[in-house]
C-alpha cells in the first residue's frame, strides 16, 4: 500500500468513522469502551484491554435524539445519541462521558437511562485548572474510572499496563506532531481537512494500527517533501470545539486560506504534550491533562488564555482567527467577547463563524469565508514596504 492509498484510508474514516473498532471487536472479542470528547484519558482504557473509541458524529439529521433531549443542545451530544438511538453504536460496551458544561452533566443521566446495560461513567473535570485542589480532583477522578473499569472488567489495571498503554499514546502523539509541523512549514502538499482526517482517525482505532499506518505516511509524504508554493495564501487559526463539518473545512484551500493550525478537541489540542514517563503513570496523566490548552467552560486563575494565544499566533505567523464553535455550544459563545478581545490587542482579525455538522447553507459561509479572506490579503498588502 503506497502513503497515497494510507492517506485514503485514513482520511475515509471521516466518513466511516467505526468500522476499524467493530472489526478490532469481531477479531478480538474485545471490549470497547467509547467515550466522549474533550479529555478522557484513553490510556487508562487502553491499559485495561479494551479499545477507547472516541464518538462525534457525521453529517446528518438527530430526529430521534431530539425526540430524548431538546433540539439547542450541542450536536456534540444531539449526534452520538442519534447513532447509538439508530444501533449505529451497538457495538460498544460503555461509555465515558466528560463532564463539561450543564449540557454534558445532564446528558450523562439521559445516556444512562436509555442504555442501562451498558458500563456507563460520568468522569467529572475539575471547573478550576489550577492548585493543588485541581491536581488532587483529577487524580481522585482518574483513580475512579480506573478502579470501576477493573470491577467492569473483571481484571486489574497494572502499573505496567498504564506504562505501556502511555509509551503508545506518546509515540502516537510524537508521530502527529511531525505531521503537523511539515504542514505548518508548507514542507507537504497535504489539505488541511485531510490533515484533520488523519488526526480523527487515531481516536477511531487501534493506536498501535494508527501508529503503523502514520509513520508509513509520513515516510512517503518525506518523499514529495518541497517548498510549497502559496503566495496568495492568508495564515489562519481555526479556534473550536469540533473540526466540523468536513465540507466547510475544505473551503479554506479552495479559498486561498492556509489553515497552519487549529484548537480543536479533535485537532492539534490533543497531540502537543507527551505524557513524562518518568513518574508515576496516573499523576503523569494528571500532570499532562492539567498542563493542556484552555478551554471554554473552565477557568483559569493565571492568565493562560492570553499566553496560549499569543503563543500560537507568535509560533504559526498567524494573520487571521476564524471562532468555530458548534451552534447552541454556551461556553464558547460566553468566552467569544474575551478571545475576541486579546487578538484584537494582537492586531489579530477574527471571522465568527458559527457551525453544526450539518453543512446548512454552504454557499453562505462560502460567501463569509472569502470575504475575510479578502480582508486579510488587503491588510497584508497594506503592510508590506512600498
Amino acid at each position: 500500500m503506497d502513503f497515497q492509498q494510507i492517506l485514503a484510508e485514513l482520511v475515509a474514516t471521516q466518513t466511516d468513522p467505526h468500522t476499524r473498532a467493530r472489526q478490532w471487536k469481531s477479531a478480538n472479542q474485545g471490549t470497547v469502551i467509547a467515550h466522549l470528547l474533550p479529555d478522557v484519558p484513553e490510556e487508562i482504557i487502553h491499559a485495561s484491554g479494551a479499545l477507547p473509541l472516541a464518538v462525534t458524529g457525521v453529517d446528518r439529521g438527530t430526529s430521534l435524539a431530539e425526540s430524548h433531549i431538546p433540539s439547542f443542545i450541542c450536536s456534540l451530544l444531539r449526534n452520538p445519541l442519534e447513532m447509538a438511538l439508530r444501533r449505529e453504536l451497538d457495538f460498544i460496551d460503555g461509555m465515558v462521558i466528560p463532564y463539561v458544561c450543564d449540557s454534558t452533566r445532564a446528558f450523562s443521566q439521559v445516556w444512562e437511562a436509555n442504555f442501562p446495560d451498558l458500563f456507563n461513567h460520568t468522569l467529572w473535570l475539575p471547573k478550576k485548572v489550577s492548585g493543588d485542589s485541581a491536581k488532587q480532583f483529577l487524580f481522585s477522578e482518574f483513580m475512579r474510572l480506573k478502579k470501576r473499569l477493573e470491577v467492569f472488567l473483571g481484571r486489574e489495571i497494572t502499573d505496567q499496563s498504564l506504562r505501556h498503554a502511555i509509551g503508545v499514546y506518546n509515540q502516537n502523539r510524537r508521530l502527529l506532531r511531525r505531521l503537523f509541523a511539515l504542514r505548518k512549514k508548507g514542507r507537504i502538499p497535504l489539505p488541511y481537512a485531510d490533515y484533520l482526517s488523519v488526526v480523527k482517525a487515531s481516536m477511531t482505532m487501534p493506536r498501535e494500527d494508527h501508529n503503523t499506518l502514520l509513520a508509513r505516511l509520513l515516510e512517503g509524504l518525506k518523499e514529495e517533501c518541497r517548498p510549497c508554493e502559496k503566495e496568495e495564501s492568508v495564515r489562519v487559526f481555526l479556534l473550536g470545539s469540533l473540526g466540523e463539518p468536513h465540507s466547510v473545512l475544505t473551503l479554506f484551500d479552495e479559498l486561498g486560506m492556509d489553515v497552519v493550525d487549529d484548537h480543536f478537541y479533535d485537532g492539534t489540542r490533543c497531540f502537543l504534550q507527551d505524557v513524562d514517563e518518568a513518574v508515576d503513570p496516573m499523576e503523569g496523566l494528571v500532570s499532562r491533562q492539567l498542563s493542556k490548552a484552555p478551554l471554554s467552560g473552565f477557568h483559569y486563575q493565571d492568565d493562560r488564555w492570553r499566553q496560549y494565544l499569543l503563543d500560537r499566533v507568535r509560533d504559526g505567523q498567524i494573520e487571521g482567527v476564524v471562532y468555530f464553535p458548534l451552534m447552541y455550544c454556551d461556553p464558547m459563545e460566553f468566552d467569544y467577547p474575551l478571545i475576541k478581545g486579546l487578538l484584537g490587542e494582537m492586531g489579530i482579525p477574527v471571522l465568527f463563524l458559527e457551525t453544526d455538522f450539518h453543512s446548512g447553507s454552504l454557499g453562505q459561509v462560502r460567501t463569509r469565508l472569502e470575504a475575510f479572506a479578502e480582508m486579510l490579503r488587503e491588510k497584508k498588502d497594506e503592510s508590506l514596504p512600498c
